[in-house]
């Protein structure tokens, strides 16, 4: 059971740090093509989001599988990827983070206004100087709101680690496996694992809540 909370809490934390990066510059790129480039691109976020269960394992299965064509590929330069482990199925919970961290990022770029970016070249700021000091301020409540909706959509996952592997130890699975028992469920366990989850996903949403709520204050002060 230790086992099965490690291996939820270890993946969902790195998928969460590497999709909210990628996240930020997705919707960095997007927000800045204008809001043409908005609109053709909202229906590709929400379709990719909805991406998920069977449909992106068996896409990942094929692709990255022990016979998948980019497996292959890999192989010639000497290189060997494990889909059918704990870090083979982190790059499948960054996918699906991508496109969820990305649709809630982006409304948030709307508060970083052009006045602010005009007024920093005038006065000579560069664009990492602008986004360090002005920018990722601003946004920071935005990216650590996302952050505990990422995270817990990343730790309750339960379809796609089902279908890529079921003997893999999740928290998910193992609540699953304890209530769906023909022979003898192990209700009170399950109970016990799932308000875990349940107490790690609020301690996460807690934390980022908290310094959210400081970061306000120091950007309205």
């Amino acid at each position: 059971y230790l086992l099965a909370v490690w291996n939820s809490v270890r993946i969902a934390l790195v998928a969460t740090f590497f999709g909210i990066i990628i996240s930020f510059f997705t919707a960095l790129s997007i927000s800045m093509l204008g809001e043409k480039a908005l609109k053709s691109f909202m229906p590709i976020m929400n379709l990719t989001q909805n991406f998920a269960g069977f449909p992106l394992a068996f896409a990942f299965m094929l692709m990255l599988g022990h016979a998948g064509f980019l497996n292959a590929i890999l192989k010639i330069f000497g290189l060997n990827y494990n889909l059918y482990s704990g870090n083979g199925l982190i790059p499948v919970f960054i996918y699906f983070a991508i496109p969820l961290g990305t649709l809630f990022l982006i409304p948030g770029f709307s508060a970083v206004k052009k006045e602010w970016k005009e007024a920093a070249t005038l006065l000579n700021a560069n664009g990492a100087k602008f986004w360090f000091r002005i920018g990722l301020p601003v946004l920071a409540p935005t990216i650590l709101g996302t952050t505990s909706i990422v995270f817990a959509d990343s730790i309750t996952t339960y379809a796609t680690v089902y279908v890529i592997m079921t003997n893999y130890s999740t928290m998910p699975l193992k609540i699953a496996a304890m209530f769906s028992k023909d022979a003898t469920q192990q209700t009170e366990l399950g109970s016990a694992l799932s308000l875990t989850m349940i107490v790690i996903i609020l301690l996460v949403m807690g934390l980022t809540n908290l310094m959210k709520n400081k970061l306000a204050k120091g950007v309205e002060a």
